[in-house]
């Protein structure tokens, strides 16, 4: 586990004072300790070694292309894809129980740091409203476990209609959020993927880090690589990412930070 990457458990001890000439014994002080005490459930983030990569495995995106003005309407986008099948399982396997998307390998296309959209072949449509977008598209497998080699992502911007908005600079250091999303059963899949995507940045002990808030406890990520999270309890919960600079400062870039709201039920009863 990196040393930057911390688990936070909050214990909190409740012990009365004793007056002077009482006696206690050892038994009844811990009794009392364990009568007061209040725990929060502790969040670990494990690092997984692999497999994020797929040398060969290439997505293009054929349409819209780069700063193309689009009418306000439907959005039309055609993605060119090699060396990777979508609509299948993935064979390469973790060491964790992670939720599965029955349907198999897909792409996740990412719209403004909006909740990814999952397609399971090359082509899709979306209504759009005017505006500036930029969209990060990547190839996930069904696991939704990013591949994070050279070729399997590719970033866009495009206008729908006339926007009175400037574009976004796309060289600048970028955060994206993948995982997790939504609702999670823990009492089947116990092993919460966290996954993300950096662009023009490489993270670093010394240089670009992701904070990150878990459910309220705090970690400092300085590696590019997925994560799995345990320890979550039932209910709802908020995770937040935020690329900060070597100085520790929030970069000013789009959509960072970003939030998402997850819940977690746990259906085994345990």
């Amino acid at each position: 586990m990196k040393n930057k990457i911390t688990t936070i458990g909050v214990v909190i001890l409740l012990l009365a004072s004793c007056t002077e000439g009482e006696k206690t014994t050892d038994v009844e002080m811990q009794e009392d300790v364990m009568a007061e005490e209040i725990i929060q459930s502790e969040i670990q983030l494990i690092p997984i070694e692999g497999p994020a990569e797929i040398p060969g495995a290439v997505l293009k995106t054929v349409k819209p292309e780069n700063n193309e003005n689009i009418e306000e309407g439907t959005l039309e986008v055609n993605y060119n894809v090699s060396a990777f099948t979508l609509g299948t399982q993935t064979s390469a396997r973790t060491n964790y129980d992670l939720a599965e998307s029955e349907k198999g390998q897909h792409i996740h296309a990412i719209l403004n740091n909006e909740p990814y959209m999952a397609h399971y072949n090359p082509v899709f449509s979306k209504d759009l409203s005017e505006g500036q977008y930029i969209m990060l598209s990547f190839l996930s497998r069904s696991y939704h476990l990013s591949l994070k080699n050279e070729g399997a992502a590719e970033l866009i911007q495009f206008t729908v209609g006339n926007p009175d908005q400037e574009p976004y600079d796309l060289s600048q250091p970028l955060l994206f959020y993948s995982r997790p999303k939504g609702s999670y059963d823990i009492g089947q899949n116990p092993d919460v993927l966290l996954d993300f995507y950096v662009m023009n940045c490489q993270l670093s002990e010394s240089g670009y880090q992701i904070k990150a808030d878990i459910a309220g406890s705090d970690f400092t990520i300085d590696s590019w690589q997925p994560y799995i999270i345990q320890g979550l309890t039932e209910g709802n919960h908020t995770v937040t990412l935020e690329l900060m600079d070597s100085e520790g400062n929030t970069v000013n870039s789009p959509f960072n930070p970003v939030t998402r709201n997850i819940e977690v039920t746990n259906t085994s009863g345990q």
